[in-house]
């Protein structure tokens, strides 16, 4: 496998679901700063979301708000230390986003 920087696999990623994010009736957002730095918003009817990146360490946070209950969750915050770490991370956000997502 060719290592790959945080972002650009982020952007790969938010490119690959486009599809899943539309099909929920998603309000979608990639953004990169340019100095190894990016995020992307997904915001649907119930749920606000926000995953940011950053190439040194594969840093990845992310951020789940529940509008219905008025919850805020952290799935991950910092270090993911590999790309196969983080790339399991943005798997599992998909998988919470399939099955929560109306």
């Amino acid at each position: 496998m060719t290592q790959q920087s945080a972002v650009s696999t982020l952007y790969q990623w938010f490119k690959d679901n486009m599809d899943l994010f539309k099909s929920k009736n998603s309000q979608t957002e990639f953004r990169d700063s340019g100095r190894g730095q990016a995020y992307v918003r997904v915001d649907t009817a119930d749920f606000m979301t926000e995953i940011s990146v950053w190439d040194e360490n594969y840093r990845l946070n992310s951020e789940i708000i529940d509008l219905d209950k008025d919850e805020t969750t952290f799935p991950h915050t910092g270090d993911c230390e590999t790309q196969e770490k983080y790339e399991q991370q943005l798997k599992e956000f998909i998988e919470w986003f399939e099955k929560s997502v109306k």
